[in-house]
């Protein structure tokens, strides 16, 4: 490398700028070719200003060559370079160049489909609680999906670390540390368990009752003894003591008698026996036995998952977006000639925002940039806050430690008031004691006010929503002044130009609830997008398209969708059976038959369509945010019709129709799945209302700082990367392992390994404090929550540190940081909610094009299902013969026939397949015993009948897919599949009633004899001896020998 030069961009200093210019300086200059310039940052829109501002500076240097000479040049994204580069190296690579990217609904399916069959994984699954994964009332996540998570973010995390990743002793440094840390504890739990026992079983001998009754009127007596009593009782329960180390703590607190609450006589001292029993917690060798499995299994989980993962992604030629990392770094690693001749077609290269790269997005950009002939890495790690995501900022800080010399630090900020730099600059040291470099304003002061607290009335975040929502309001009422940039004058502030920046998405969505109580129009991503209005009407629409006698969603489309009708009159007609009247509803039903011939993004556009609910989302009171669900809608169909219907058919969706495309997108289980889509592309505006890490890389003119009360502590139980060294960055991954941070329930154990981590936990808060107040040109508003009673030894949430380290103090008309005034207005939370609202109305901007409708002439049947194929069978009945089973099954317990049915299907498959599991078939179900006893006579009369035919093996609920020549699909689930020695029976379950199995029998036939079409070519070498229904509630079974031509 002959040339390498690495700049330290702190916030609003015109990165994007400065790597412009410096590439039209290469280009003017001779050193580099405008089509071999090799420019990587992390997002497209990203990579799209800076083609156009390269562009830009050619032309304005007159290189109007050179600037046409760029679209040949790779400006893109660094997964959008691994693709390129795996796409163009396929071959050497072992991939297919026409791999197809997964959509993250399918990765996270096949990873759960690994994690079922992981054996490393199932001492964890069978034992959640234990390991400290429960049911969170605050995200509403159950145990099982925090354990699903978790597994998640692990699999992200050594994926990080490329190849590295996947070695055995990835593990061996963290359990050191582990058993390090905890200290010396006893050699055996079990005595210790005993003892407390013992303890507690004399306690309990002598009071057996709750002392709560001795002491009514004292609310606090009573809470504790009331739990108190609860702990000791469960702490008898077999087993409890060898692994609930959480139990263990409580018994360490005991209540015993305090002034005002004196206990009976004897209490306390039994009481202080179990204290003192429980008090070897610490000592106790189990809590670090179970901390270590966990740690154990769930990385050696990951790393099973993630071999099957990758093992079934290449089977399907599917790849990811990790991979376009992981596999090209290995590429270049290993093959020296591949980054030769990468590196022969380009001269130099740029890197933007290094600071958010993890280990192997470093390791790859890393080798290319020490390669190259001219390299410029522009990031600023002060802003490194994606550690979520994996990204490290040691790498970068590393990076520029051992490359002092070709440092060359942007030293002016062209976005914020003076005065709000004077701020930043002057807490920078106290925030990045090691180094900060202070930039000079390039603006001139607005003249308004630069500075406001917002001082919350208490330290819950409940207050502090309708505080800021207030404040909010006021600013917009006041005509408030900001400053202009396209017009470079001031004018009154609206509601887009102000943001309100909170450490988490909960926080977020209470505050976006108080400002539209304002009537204020507000820009967030938060949960809803299933059951928005525009959705439900949609879901509605497709439903009924797809199922006429669906009558939920007859009665949702009209009452909720653009009929509007009064929920009493739509009730009203659906009694009097002339529900199915409405003019609207004929329009759907005509679209039944359509649908069934169409893909599913195709049959979703038809409806969208036909019904004008587009048209119709124009005219709800936040249309941007409707048009967005509705694009998304679409496409979430197209992707539906991309997946594999393998992977459909493992998550229990076989098929690929309306019904199921409605089912698959009210399964989804992740966290983020019903979050709204972003409406920026639906020029929506209002208050923009976003979390810590995504305001990075944005500016407003107001910004509201909220989320200081955000502790700054490590989560207890996170997993991390950690390196021995970073002396040799070329080969960097080679040294990485892996760190973490258990969760003891014994303080003791716990402050160890607190302690250790705290220096790290400030840093981290640090460089997000400072990406928070960077983001306001022309005024910053500090919402602060209010001091704790209690004492400390060091900072424990954000606002801590500007308090305790900077000497943060408000006085009367201005604030003072690390010992330097600033003028700042000073308000007291306001809590009341609004008198009124309408303050602020949203308005879109107006749609153009032209409407046309959609061409449905020359369509190919796509999709087929047997159980809509016409009777073209002449004479099915001549053959049939109906036996008496004799065991029918009654059942009152479910009124939907579809439910009931599902439910009698499960059952009778349970009973024979698995009858070890039939005592969860009532939990299961929702059958009574009564009615599960009359299945499981049935299943035995059935297989006996078949047996004695000669069938000894059964097939239950076997899915068939047959794709035609000309790609038409007939998709197929068999109930039951009889297989003999030489021959086959197909038997279908039918729970309905059955008066004529002979009329009844007919229209089943054309169902039937497609199965048997489609089991001919699947066992070519058996003869289908018969078709046969079972009639479930009748106790009969209808067995037609038809002969083979009336079959095909």
């Amino acid at each position: 490398m002959t040339h390498l030069t690495l700049v330290p961009a702190g916030a609003g200093a015109g990165k994007t700028h400065h790597i412009k210019e410096t590439l039209a300086d290469w280009v003017v200059g001779g050193e580099v070719s405008a089509s071999r310039i090799l420019a990587v940052t992390f997002t497209e829109a990203a990579a799209s200003e800076m083609r156009d501002r390269i562009r830009g500076a050619l032309m304005a240097r007159g290189r109007i060559g050179d600037a046409l000479e760029i679209d040949r040049a790779y400006i893109g994204t660094i997964h959008a370079l691994g693709q390129r580069l795996l796409t163009e190296h396929a071959f050497a690579g072992g991939h297919s160049p026409e791999s197809r990217l997964l959509t993250d609904p399918e990765r996270d399916l096949l990873i759960r489909l690994e994690m079922g069959r992981c054996e490393a994984l199932k001492p964890l699954m069978a034992g959640l609680a234990r390991f400290g994964y429960a049911w969170d009332p605050q995200t509403g996540m159950s145990a099982e999906e925090k354990f699903r998570a978790k597994l998640l973010q692990t699999v992200d995390l050594i994926r990080g670390l490329g190849e590295r990743g996947g070695s055995p002793d990835i593990l061996n440094s963290a359990l050191a540390e582990l058993t390090d840390g905890y200290g010396e504890c006893e050699a055996d739990g079990s005595a210790l368990a005993d003892a407390l026992r013992r303890a507690v079983q004399s306690l309990l001998d002598a009071f057996p009752h709750n002392l709560a009754n001795h002491f009514q009127g004292n609310a606090s007596a009573v809470k504790d003894f009331s739990g108190n009593h609860k702990d000791l009782r469960r702490a008898l329960e077999p087993g409890v003591l060898e692994g609930d180390w959480k139990l263990w703590q409580k018994l360490r607190n005991l209540r015993q008698s305090k002034r005002g609450s004196q206990t009976p006589e004897g209490y306390d001292d039994r009481a202080a026996a179990v204290v003192a029993a429980a008090d070897f917690l610490p000592r106790h060798p189990g809590p670090l036995a179970d901390a270590r499995a966990h740690l154990t299994a769930i990385v050696t989980g990951a790393q099973e998952v993630l071999a099957a993962y990758q093992a079934a992604k290449r089977e399907a030629g599917l790849i990811d977006y990790a991979d376009m990392i992981v596999e090209t770094e290995a590429l270049l690693r290993k093959d020296p000639a591949i980054l030769q001749s990468v590196l022969g077609e380009i001269d130099c290269v740029v890197i933007d925002e290094f600071q958010d790269t993890n280990p192997v997005q470093f390791a790859l950009l890393w080798r290319l940039a020490c390669s190259a002939k001219h390299a410029l890495i522009v990031g600023d790690t002060k802003q490194s806050i994606m550690g979520f995501q994996g990204a490290d900022a040691r790498l970068s800080a590393a990076l520029q430690t051992a490359n002092p010399d070709v440092i060359a630090p942007l030293d002016r900020n062209w976005r914020s008031d003076p005065r709000i730099m004077e701020l930043v600059n002057t807490l920078g040291p106290t925030l990045f004691p090691e180094s900060y470099d202070a930039l000079s304003p390039v603006r001139a002061e607005t003249g308004e006010t630069a500075f406001e607290v917002l001082n919350l009335p208490r330290s819950d975040f409940v207050n502090g929503a309708p505080s800021i929502a207030n404040r909010v309001a006021d600013l917009l009422a006041d005509g408030t002044q900001v400053f202009d940039k396209a017009r470079e004058e001031l004018r009154a502030v609206r509601p887009e130009d102000i943001a309100v920046l909170c450490y988490t998405h909960g926080h977020a969505s209470s505050i976006a609830a108080a400002l539209e109580a304002h009537g204020i129009p507000v820009r967030i991503q938060q949960a809803g997008w299933l059951n928005a209005p525009a959705m439900c009407a949609a879901r509605a629409a497709l439903a009924y398209a797809s199922d006429p006698g669906n009558k939920y969603a007859a009665l949702t489309w009209l009452t909720l969708g653009p009929p509007r009708m009064a929920m009493e009159d739509a009730l009203r007609n659906a009694v009097d059976g002339v529900l199915d009247t409405h003019q609207s509803l004929e329009t759907l039903r005509g679209l039944n038959q359509s649908i069934e011939t169409l893909p599913t993004a195709d049959a979703v556009a038809l409806v969208l369509q036909t019904t004008g609910l587009r048209d119709w989302a124009t005219g709800m009171s936040d249309a941007t945010q409707a048009l967005a669900d509705l694009a998304r809608l679409d496409g979430e169909a197209q992707e539906f019709d991309r997946m594999l219907p393998g992977l459909r058919a493992a998550a229990g969706f076989h098929g690929n129709n309306m019904q199921i495309f409605l089912g698959w997108i009210s399964g989804q289980t992740d966290r983020d799945w019903d979050r709204h889509p972003d409406r920026d592309a639906w020029s929506g505006s209002g208050v923009e209302i976003c979390t810590w890490h995504s305001a990075k890389g944005r500016e407003w003119p107001i910004t509201f700082v909220a989320g200081l009360d955000q502790s700054i502590a490590e989560r207890p139980g996170t997993l991390r990367a950690e390196f021995e060294s970073f002396d040799h960055l070329a080969s960097v991954l080679d040294n990485a392992g892996l760190g973490f941070l258990p969760d003891f329930a014994a303080p003791e154990s716990q402050q160890a390994f607190a302690e250790a981590r705290h220096p790290e936990d400030m840093k981290d808060a640090a460089r997000k404090l400072y990406v928070a107040l960077t983001r306001a040109r022309d005024r910053l508003i500090l919402v602060l929550p209010k001091e704790r009673r209690t004492a400390r030894t060091q900072p424990e949430r954000m606002i801590d540190i500007l308090r305790d380290h900077a000497g943060l103090t408000v006085n009367d008309g201005e604030i003072s940081l690390c010992g330097r005034a600033f003028e700042a207005r000073i308000f007291d939370g306001n809590v009341e909610n609004p008198d009124s609202t309408g303050i602020v109305e949203n308005v879109g901007h107006a749609l153009f094009g032209e409407r046309r409708g959609l061409d449905l002439t020359g369509r190919t049947a796509w999709r087929r299902s047997p159980s809509t194929f016409g009777n073209q069978i002449k004479e099915p009945t001549s053959h049939l013969a109906t036996y008496n089973l004799g065991s029918s099954i009654s059942d009152h317990a479910l009124a939907d026939p579809a439910a009931r049915g599902t439910a009698w299907h499960l059952a009778f498959r349970v009973l024979v397949q698995h009858p070890d599991k039939a005592d969860q078939l009532e939990a299961a179900t929702g059958l009574p015993k009564d009615t599960l006893a009359e299945i499981e006579a049935q299943a035995r009369a059935l297989t006996s009948w078949l047996s004695d035919q000669g069938f000894d093996r059964l097939h239950f609920e076997l899915p068939f897919q047959e794709v035609a020549a000309d790609g038409s699909e007939t998709n197929a689930i068999i109930d039951l599949l009889a297989e003999g020695q030489n021959s086959l029976l197909i038997v279908d379950h039918k729970s309905g009633a059955c008066p004529d199995p002979e009329a009844r029998f007919a229209t089943y036939l054309p169902q039937l004899a497609a199965y048997a079409e489609l089991i001919r070519k699947e066992w070519p070498d058996k003869q289908i001896k018969g078709i046969a229904i079972n009639w479930m509630s009748e106790g009969t079974l209808s067995f037609s020998r038809v002969p083979q031509e009336v079959l095909t």
